[in-house]
């Protein structure tokens, strides 16, 4: 019980901020986003300041989550966020409507009606559609890939030796492919077609939100096409159907205990781990929030107790 209540105790007092900045950061792929460079004639001045701001605001979403105790599927459907007048005016919204009128950040909770991505949590940040794209361009494959890895626990394999790049959509600017046609000439590619049918399909449901976070219906010309197939064959059409799938899926719990016991335990998960694992899996099933996993990793032996050698 009392290291129930030092957990307890350190939640209160910068834990959960430390969470946010720590480990979030880390399991969402987001700690180098600063240092990214997407095309200023593009998408305009992305400053070092904005890029900061970027991050925070996902830092400052997850810490709330701990402090609420609430569900972990709440970072995807949540329709609140933290935003300072600067990241209010980069998604295209006016600070002053929203009762922005001083620096910092402040919470907002948004509406559908005017901002469509509302109630896609996380997947709407731009942190994570930042990092998850090319300085010119969106990328379906990086996307899928990152949801693939990150939330659902079951990264694609390594691409084959001597599998073909994408072409570079600048290659023929007199007759440019829109991005899902050059995929799916790639994906003819035998070699290629197993990985990309899943990866691709979970990218292109996040199409309607371009490489640094805006929301879009028009890409290089073309009308953003966000329809898909899974390979089960469950039909997808943009991003809200993509977060329903996320959310559903027993395998983010799994994804996300996980990711915190590595981050917990500094180290890598071995063959004697996965009872533990499944346990806290278990744990999640009957209490999806970050505060339930934390207090049975604390109390674990995995954690306390440092592994016998082989």
């Amino acid at each position: 019980r009392g290291i129930l209540r030092e957990v307890e105790r350190l939640l209160r007092q910068g834990g959960a901020r430390s969470l946010g900045e720590r480990f979030a950061t880390q399991w969402l792929h987001i700690d180098g986003v600063e240092r990214l460079e997407p095309d200023p004639e593009r998408y305009g001045e992305i400053t070092e300041a904005l890029l900061a701001e970027m991050r925070e605001e996902t830092v400052l979403v997850f810490e709330e989550l701990v402090r609420r105790d609430q569900p972990i599927t709440e970072l995807f459907r949540q329709s609140s966020s933290w935003w300072t007048p600067r990241l209010a005016r980069h998604y295209g919204l006016d600070p002053a409507a929203l009762g922005l009128v001083e620096a910092g950040f402040a919470r907002v909770d948004l509406d559908a009606t005017a901002f469509p991505q509302a109630d896609l949590g996380v997947l709407r940040h731009a942190s994570i559609l930042l990092a998850t794209s090319n300085p010119t361009r969106t990328s379906p494959v990086k996307r899928g890939k990152w949801v693939m890895e990150s939330l659902l626990d079951c990264p694609p394999p390594p691409a084959p030796p001597g599998a073909p790049q994408l072409p570079d959509p600048e290659a023929d600017r007199t007759e440019r492919a829109s991005l899902r046609r050059m995929l799916e000439i790639h994906r003819q590619d035998p070699d290629c077609a197993s990985c990309h049918v899943r990866m691709d399909a979970i990218g292109f449901a996040l199409e309607p939100l371009d490489a640094v976070g805006r929301w879009r219906t028009m890409s290089e010309g073309h009308a953003v096409d966000a329809a898909a197939v899974l390979p089960g064959g469950r039909r997808i059409d943009g991003p809200s159907d993509l977060r329903d799938v996320i959310v559903e899926d027993p395998a983010l719990l799994r994804s996300f205990g996980k990711h915190l016991l590595v981050y917990a335990l500094g180290r890598g998960l071995e063959w004697r781990d996965e009872p533990v694992l499944d346990q806290l899996v278990g744990v999640l099933q009957a209490r999806p929030t970050v505060r339930a996993a934390v207090e049975f990793i604390v109390l674990a032996d995995a954690f306390r107790r440092m592994p016998e050698p082989d």
